[in-house]
């Protein structure tokens, strides 16, 4: 039952298209990084990939506790709680199954910001 409510957990953050929005916000992470690039004199590289470091890390909580917060006040409105804890399930396998999709949701978060830092680093300097 916890791996069922962990997908299902998965699917409403893909019909939320919170994957689409994030690749946006990465999209103008990366213009932003350019830019920043472009205002300084040496060492551009180092200033983008600390620019790109911590907005990537802001957007990530950020939307992460909007989509958590987003998804319990749909499951109140809707009454889905009420009927899921109505059924012969256990209250922790429950709380497991969401806890185990909103982690699957953060370490897809995490990987593509990995894919995203790698982008603008060199090879060498991502792996240490």
């Amino acid at each position: 039952m916890i791996k069922v409510l962990a997908k299902h957990t998965f699917y409403e953050a893909h019909h939320t298209r919170l994957f689409w929005l994030y690749a946006i916000i990465l999209g103008l992470i990366g213009g932003g990084a350019h830019f920043v690039g472009q205002l300084t004199l040496s060492e551009h590289q180092d200033f983008q990939l600390a620019f790109i470091g911590f907005t990537l890390r802001l957007t990530t909580v950020f939307l992460t506790c909007v989509f958590i917060s987003m998804s319990l006040i749909r499951e109140q409105t809707d009454k889905t709680l009420e009927l899921i804890l109505a059924l012969p399930i256990r209250r922790a396998h429950y709380y497991w199954g969401k806890f185990c999709g909103y982690a699957l949701i953060c370490l897809m978060l995490s990987a593509l910001n990995s894919v995203f830092l790698l982008l603008f680093s060199s090879l060498a300097s991502s792996v240490l």
